[in-house]
């Protein structure tokens, strides 16, 4: 849906979407729809470029789950998924969607599971990143949430939060918690699911 105006979208030609009222439109670079300002700018990783694997714990929410599953802010994941949409900022090897958290350019409640790694420390505002995020699960969705406690500044200017389990509780609000476990590098990994 176009993150502007919450609309549906169609294709207009193979390299632009548009709205239903025809009032925003959006390029499509490298057959991904790119819905951020950069537009047709938007930077474009070499495919060999791979990001770190992900935890066991979220492959096996990813291979455990029938429904759509979202990994945000996938980076370069070294496997693409059947059953995944990638969302990204810019365009990696196995992204799907170029958008931004904060307004999502995804239908309300169509994934059963969220898969997020080592991101919302790099989200401005994660309250409403985090609305976002249970806009689109459905009711009963699960969130698998790694993300920094106490890490050096990084990918500067866009490190924007360390975060404490308690701020994190605060966050996550709307979710029962399964657990939380304290990685090697005091980074807190927690899994969430049940939205209230």
């Amino acid at each position: 849906r176009c993150p502007k105006t919450g609309e549906r979208l169609h294709a207009k030609d193979a390299n632009t979407l548009v709205t239903e009222s025809g009032s925003y439109s959006w390029p499509v670079v490298k057959g991904r729809p790119v819905f951020t300002d950069e537009g047709r700018n938007t930077i474009v990783h070499p495919e060999e470029h791979i990001s770190n694997p992900l935890p066991p714990e979220a492959v096996q929410i990813i291979q455990g789950t029938r429904g759509l599953v979202l990994n945000l802010s996938a980076g370069a994941s070294a496997v693409k998924y059947p059953n995944v949409v990638e969302l990204e900022y810019s365009i990696f090897k196995h992204t799907t969607i170029v958008g931004d958290v904060h307004k999502l350019p995804l239908q309300d409640a169509i994934f059963e599971a969220v898969v997020c790694l080592n991101a919302f420390e790099h989200y401005r505002e994660p309250d409403l990143a985090m609305a976002e995020v249970c806009r689109i699960l459905k009711p009963g969705g699960r969130l698998f949430l790694h993300t920094a406690f106490l890490q050096p500044l990084h990918e500067a200017p866009h490190h924007y939060y360390d975060c404490t389990e308690f701020g994190l509780r605060q966050w996550l609000k709307p979710f029962s918690i399964e657990y939380v476990r304290v990685s090697d590098n005091f980074n807190p990994v927690y899994t969430l699911s049940w939205l209230a």
